[in-house]
């Protein structure tokens, strides 16, 4: 089997999120130790995390799922066409 490449791009929309020791290392280990896990059958990668306050996952929350509340992860898959 080929090995896992993942590309992780961590995005810090609240600027609380900077107070945590090297999150965006911590976000992309942990983004490949699950991904690890999960065996995908793809072998490249792209991941996005955005994190943010309660107010934008409560929105986001909102608008794609119908629920008025924050909520504590939100994912959605992107794949070809």
């Amino acid at each position: 089997m080929s090995e896992l490449l993942v590309d992780v791009d961590v995005l810090i929309e609240d600027p609380a999120w900077r107070s945590v020791p090297r999150i965006k290392a911590l976000t992309a280990r942990a983004v490949a130790a699950a991904l690890a896990a999960a065996k995908p059958a793809h072998r490249r990668l792209a991941v996005c995390v955005a994190l943010v306050d309660d107010r934008a996952i409560a929105r986001l929350n909102h608008d794609f799922r119908g629920l008025a509340k924050a909520t504590d992860v939100l994912a959605f898959p992107q794949l070809p066409g």
